[in-house]
């Protein structure tokens, strides 16, 4: 290990100290890609022999580079093996090989022991030294600050982009709509009798506004059916593609009856563009009501930011948790419908609202189904479950993709860990979901995962505990 005794880390060792590190440790061959990853466990230290290598820090989705070298005696990794649990140690870096590299690898365990044996008054000196203790949790508290600004910044820009793009698809829409109403006008304004049949079609458009019930109040099930009867109806009644219209009548809340009086203003030669005018009239109401929520929560969110890193702040707000799912789904209904994926919600309506923050527990729902969505792939199903208990309410998000493997199940909830490729994921997701369930609002999240189901489950507290809990997670 003659190697090791020229490099300025191990400079001024004995030669017997030298050998015992070699025979402790051992040379690495590695081709160009990650040596370790940030959130690992602290396993290893990595000296560079020869090569080059990259240290970065990841602050939300941006990797930044902390240095990069291909001077022999260049390492990274598990620094602080001697101090503290070794079994809490994570890599707060990323290395990576930018060639190949020959690395001199020494286990954590192993540099510990001989940091201890060795030089046992500089170790006890950094454990036990008040000024260094202050300035060690001093870091830490600023990195924990780093990492929450951080962990905002990648969160806020995440969920700005859901009702940004459904604001934009809405947007579209309506050009199409506002289109196809004008032409479809001018036909229904030719004829002598006009001005009475478009007065009678307004009423009629302003009273099935007026009698429209939320979709949500329906099960998927029972919302197939009744758009499955109200095509069938428009089809005998010859009016065309009763099945691109009928679903807008039924999220409405509109039937065959209703229709019947449409049909009847205007006469059979008419039905056609009446229907049609009316079907475009409240489509053009339920895309500016989706404009109107999409911006309403870009606002919401851009006003949380200010709010989420006041420390102490407190939850007052009583809020319905359907009502936030709900909305949430909302921003995701471009997706779901381009990814032909089926919503299943299964409401306990009689669940009590829940003491809590609406901007940030939309924060955990956004997280959460995002990571459904991945993990289904775009064709699957979602369910959206809640159950109201004795001083609890529970939620639980449901997928059927492939399952989280056991061994790494435990670690979901780890800052910056991500089952996703490179560039796919940030690891942080479910790492804020914890931290705002358990740690803002008393409840408890948990993820229980098999092929073919994972579930990730939400306990809320109808009256959250007195002071904040700390930030854990089961699993």
């Amino acid at each position: 290990m003659a190697q090791l005794g020229v490099l300025p880390l191990f400079r001024g060792l004995t030669r017997a100290q030298l050998e015992g590190l070699g025979g402790q440790g051992q040379i690495e061959h590695r081709e160009e890609g990650w040596v370790y990853r940030q959130g690992e466990r602290a396993e290893s230290l990595f000296v560079l022999l020869d090569g080059e290598v990259r240290v970065t820090t990841r602050a939300g989705a941006d990797e930044i580079e902390v240095y990069r070298s291909d001077l022999p005696g260049a390492c990274g990794g598990a620094t602080q093996a001697h101090l503290g649990d070794p079994d809490r140690h994570v890599y707060t870096t990323s290395m990576q090989s930018l060639r190949t590299c020959r690395l001199f690898m020494l286990p954590a365990a192993a540099l510990a022991a001989v940091l201890r044996a060795w030089f046992p008054l500089m170790v006890h000196l950094q454990e036990q030294d008040p000024a260094h203790a202050v300035t060690r949790a001093a870091a830490q508290q600023e990195g924990d600050r780093l990492l929450t600004r951080a962990v905002l910044a990648s969160s806020l820009t995440h969920e700005l982009n859901n009702p940004a793009a459904a604001a934009r698809a809405a947007a579209v829409a309506l050009t199409n709509r506002v289109q196809r109403t004008r032409e479809t006008l001018n036909r229904l304004a030719d004829g002598e009798d006009s001005p009475d049949r478009l007065r009678a079609l307004l009423a009629l458009q302003k009273q099935a506004s007026g009698r429209a019930v939320p979709a949500a109040a329906l099960s998927g099930l029972e919302l197939a059916d009744r758009q499955d009867h109200l095509a069938g109806w428009l089809e005998e009644h010859r009016v065309r593609d009763g099945w691109d219209l009928a679903p807008t009548f039924v999220q409405v809340g509109l039937d065959t009856d209703f229709l019947a009086i449409v049909l009847e203003t205007v006469g059979p030669a008419m039905a056609n563009d009446a229907v049609r005018w009316v079907n475009y009239a409240l489509e053009t109401d339920l895309l500016l009501q989706e404009v109107g929520e999409a911006t309403a929560r870009i606002s919401t969110l851009l006003a949380s930011v200010k709010a989420y890193g006041e420390a102490g702040r407190d939850l007052q707000q009583l809020v319905d948790v359907h009502d936030l799912l709900d909305a949430t789904l909302l921003m995701f209904r471009w997706r779901l419908t381009d990814e032909h994926v089926e919503v299943v919600r299964d409401y306990d309506r009689s669940a009590a609202r829940v003491t809590g923050s609406a901007a940030e527990l939309n924060q955990v729902w956004t997280n959460l189904i995002d990571n459904a969505l991945d993990a289904i792939g775009g064709h699957g199903s979602l369910t959206i479950r809640t159950r109201g208990h004795v001083g609890q309410v529970t939620i639980e998000i449901v997928d059927d993709g492939p399952g989280i493997p056991e061994d790494i199940r435990a670690h979901v909830f780890e800052p910056f860990f991500s089952t996703k490729p490179i560039g796919d994921g940030t690891g942080i997701g479910l790492d804020v979901a914890a931290r705002i369930v358990v740690g803002r609002h008393g409840g408890t999240i948990d993820v229980q995962s098999e092929p073919g189901r994972t579930s990730l489950v939400v306990s809320l507290p109808v009256r959250r505990a007195a002071g904040p809990q700390a930030p854990s997670a089961t699993t």
